[in-house]
């Protein structure tokens, strides 16, 4: 089974944002897209984008949005449903003791 992240091929967390904004080239979404087909971590990285637009800051330092932990847990859940029912256990218990 195969590790629910990002490797070297994998796009930039910013290039997938710039990607679900509109602001990449018309190669570059071609190969984004391609990329998405068989990555299920860019897949849902990507959707998030597309739900919830990170801002896209003009600033010479780029900082890439992160992925929040419970979406990302959620994810790994959906993804692998055979060691997720345990990580999604945890947290249905964890919200639990907060109320």
């Amino acid at each position: 089974m195969s590790s629910f992240s990002k490797n070297q091929e994998c796009p930039s967390s910013f290039e997938l944002n710039l990607f679900q904004q509109g602001e990449v080239s018309s190669q570059e979404g071609k190969e984004i897209r391609l990329h998405l087909r068989v990555c299920d971590f860019c897949s849902a990285e990507s959707d998030f984008y597309a739900r919830f637009p990170q801002p896209l800051e003009s600033t010479d330092e780029v900082i890439e949005p992160k992925m929040p932990q419970p979406l990302r847990e959620l994810a790994e859940t959906l993804l692998n449903r055979n060691r997720g029912i345990n990580a999604l256990e945890s947290l249905t218990r964890l919200n639990n003791r907060d109320r």
